[in-house]
């Protein structure tokens, strides 16, 4: 039998498109995590012109203490990929394609959430 594998570790980096084409590559993780009754959705993007953006939501029970963090328009280069990078405070860092992606974000009150989602073997 013949194994065809769809994706590949390259299928985590950007798609380089040319300047100007109308899409942009994307990521998105949903976490629960129900013992701590908390919730995190990331959502990161960048455009074939190199511009960026991200949201990153923490959900409570008490909705007064969620945290939405929203950036667009950012420029981190027309060269960065999705293997480290960083954008308006997020950084993504994916040390083991198709397996494990790091993901931190510091705002401005130096609070940090960092969630680390490693796949099995």
């Amino acid at each position: 039998m013949t194994t065809i594998q769809h994706i590949g570790p390259a299928d985590d980096l950007r798609h380089r498109v040319e300047a100007g084409v109308k899409t942009r590559d994307s990521l998105f993780w949903n976490v629960v995590l129900p013992e701590e009754d908390i919730a995190v959705q990331l959502y990161v993007w960048v455009d074939g012109n190199g511009v960026a953006g991200r949201q990153v939501g923490v959900y409570f029970p008490d909705p007064a203490d969620n945290v939405i963090l929203n950036a667009h328009n950012v420029d981190p280069g027309r060269a960065c990929d999705l293997d480290d990078w960083t954008c308006a405070g997020l950084t993504l860092r994916q040390p083991e394609p198709l397996r494990v992606a790091e993901l931190s974000q510091v705002t401005s009150a130096d609070r940090i959430w960092s969630v680390v989602n490693g796949f099995g073997t």
